[in-house]
């Protein structure tokens, strides 16, 4: 699958400011952070069209741990966005691994430079913060279990959206 034109004219021109490590990967784009956070920029359809091309960003938050503290993530993940937005920020579950992953998506049609790299730049936050609360939260949902052998529930706070 070939990149996008329109999206490698965006990537061209965002790359050199990107404060990541970018590399080209099939159909797209990966970006890598200090943090461990790896953010993929792609587009779906016909590389010759731009009609109807739609842009997706992607990133793996962690792992969600398989007790009550992670059904209450998942919760408040799901809820997030009841009430849709532009862009929409979309919210899974990986099945093989139970890692949480956050894409968002836009129309590549008519997507200007300086919308773009916004959008990425805060998709980028957005994935980073949701990524530490989520460590966050699976580090203090250990230590409630290390400390009396028990899962406490939920970690009070959880993930803020």
């Amino acid at each position: 699958m070939t990149t996008h034109h329109h999206l490698v004219f965006l990537m061209e021109h965002y790359a050199p400011r990107a404060l990541a490590t970018v590399t080209v990967a099939e159909g797209g784009y990966e970006l890598a952070f200090e943090d461990a956070l790896m953010v993929q920029i792609f587009a779906l359809q016909d590389s010759t069209n731009s009609e109807g091309a739609i842009v997706i960003l992607t990133a793996v938050l962690g792992p969600v741990p398989e007790d009550s503290v992670g059904e209450a993530l998942v919760a408040e993940l799901m809820a997030a966005q009841y009430f849709p937005a532009e862009p929409q920020f979309l919210y899974a579950l990986e099945p093989e691994t139970g890692y949480a992953v956050t894409s968002s998506l836009r129309s590549l049609e008519a997507l200007e430079q300086e919308v773009f790299e916004e959008w990425v730049s805060d998709f980028i936050r957005h994935a980073s913060t949701l990524r530490g609360q989520l460590q966050e939260a699976v580090v203090a949902a250990g230590a409630s279990r290390d400390s009396d052998g028990a899962d406490d529930g939920p970690v009070e706070g959880g993930i803020r959206i």
